[in-house]
């Protein structure tokens, strides 16, 4: 056998196991389901994983999408979570031909989704770089939690506005809660049409001004039905604060307590607070961020109130209620002065009034001040997260509350490079490559014809 035939014989075969690896690899692929993903940003991420594993029933997802177009992006996107163990059940709808059904479930866009869990329903719209994980996870959250997403904000009375864009408003925070399933309403209580809705959590964010006697009654009826609040009381005077915290059992001393340790002795008006300053308490499950509270005073229980009352958040040991002036060099008193640790966060529960078996506990939460959810003192440290927390764990139905964990966002895949970067690999890629790989062309060619 000469080297020409033997060489053929070996080209022969190594087609022919080539061939017969394919086809193995063909079967196997059939047989045998696996994804790998590399990049991780076709995966969800650990918060939705620990989600999924959950939920062991079926959730029927509703996609609203008449063109293949749209139909396509929300099969790919709902893989993900049958990969990580959920059990969806989809339904295809056409909206041309069902407007009864938009209609029902307030579909507005083609690709949206509608998630069916448990009795309720949640929308989950398609973005312009298509579904969000945060988004679609956020929504089974919100359905296994049973929460009751209407925040009514007592208006008329010099509060917070929810939709305010001055620095003591609360628009950045609301912002937030809708981003998380809420929805925001004000309530005008001077309007007989308007009542307190006893399924919803009100929201008195400081009060002003006083409270027409009607106005006052309805309040009364809203807590005596089982209803929710909380409220974020104002520093300075409080108008009608006697008779609300005659119900609810609670005192609010006038002043500020300061610390000569807050971080922050340039103002110590301001008081900082992190882990050690949090109650063990289910409404603050793994929190353990550091929070900033401007100029913020105790709120303090009252024993036989009928409430049963948590610090969620208060002061250190060496902080101390100053009642005099802040300007100055402020020490602590003891004559005039309470030393601490002292409540400046208090959720109080009682069984439901009216024997609820849906909300077998009726919630309060009060604030020593409103001014950590402000506009201008949110994005410091942990306010915002505190403060969707606490809005968490008054909406919720049953006793048991889980942690809404913040489901992460996909890495950013961009590539941000310098102008020089970006021209180094201009020149790399469309010069420097290739007039190296025809160089070692011309080398490999020109030594073989030497031989």
């Amino acid at each position: 056998m000469n080297a020409h035939t033997h060489y053929r014989l070996q080209s022969l075969l190594f087609r022919a196991l080539l061939v017969l690896a394919v086809a193995l690899l063909a079967w196997l692929s059939t047989v045998h389901d696996r994804r790998l993903d590399w990049t991780n940003r076709h995966s969800l991420s650990e918060a939705s994983r620990a989600l999924v594993q959950g939920i062991s029933t079926v959730v029927d997802v509703e996609v609203y999408a008449e063109r293949l177009a749209f139909r396509q992006p929300a099969a790919g996107f709902l893989e993900r979570y049958r990969q990580a163990g959920l059990q969806i059940r989809v339904e295809y709808v056409n909206p041309s031909a069902r407007p009864d059904r938009v209609r029902a479930r307030g579909v507005e866009h083609q690709g949206e989704l509608v998630i069916l869990y448990q009795g309720g329903a949640e929308r989950v719209q398609v973005q312009s770089g298509g579904y969000r994980e945060q988004d679609f996870s956020r929504a089974l959250q919100r359905l296994l939690s049973g929460r009751r997403t209407l925040l009514q904000f007592l208006s008329g009375h010099g509060e917070r506005k929810p939709q305010g864009g001055a620095n003591h408003d609360l628009d950045a925070w609301v912002g937030l809660l809708k981003e998380h399933g809420y929805q925001a309403q004000l309530l005008d209580l001077s309007q007989a049409a308007m009542l307190p809705d006893s399924s919803a959590t009100l929201i008195l964010a400081g009060l002003h001004t006083g409270l027409l006697e009607y106005e006052l009654q309805q309040l009364d009826k809203y807590l005596q039905q089982g209803g929710n609040l909380l409220w974020l009381t104002d520093p300075g005077e409080v108008h009608d604060r006697g008779r609300l915290t005659a119900q609810l059992g609670i005192t609010r001393p006038a002043g500020s307590i300061l610390s000569p340790h807050s971080g922050l002795a340039e103002d110590p008006g301001l008081l900082l607070t992190g882990p050690e300053n949090y109650l063990d308490h289910i409404a603050l499950e793994r929190f353990d961020y550091l929070g900033l509270f401007p100029e913020v005073a105790p709120v303090q229980p009252q024993p036989e109130s009928g409430w049963t009352a948590y610090p969620l958040v208060q002061s250190g040991r060496d902080s101390w209620l100053e009642t005099g002036s802040l300007s100055g060099d402020a020490q602590y008193d003891a004559d005039t002065d309470v030393s601490g640790p002292l409540p400046i966060i208090l959720a109080l529960e009682r069984p439901h009034p009216q024997a609820d078996t849906q909300r077998p506990r009726q919630r309060v939460v009060v604030t020593g001040d409103g001014d950590f959810l402000s506009n201008t003192f949110i994005r410091n440290g942990g306010n915002a997260t505190l403060g969707l927390l606490l809005v968490n764990w008054l909406s919720v139905n049953s006793d048991a509350q889980p942690f809404f964990a913040d489901i992460a966002k996909p890495k950013d895949a961009r590539l941000n490079m310098s102008p020089r970067m970006q021209g180094g690999y201009l020149l790399g890629f469309s010069l420097a490559l290739p007039l190296l790989l025809l160089g070692t062309g011309w080398t490999v060619q020109y030594r073989r014809r030497r031989r």
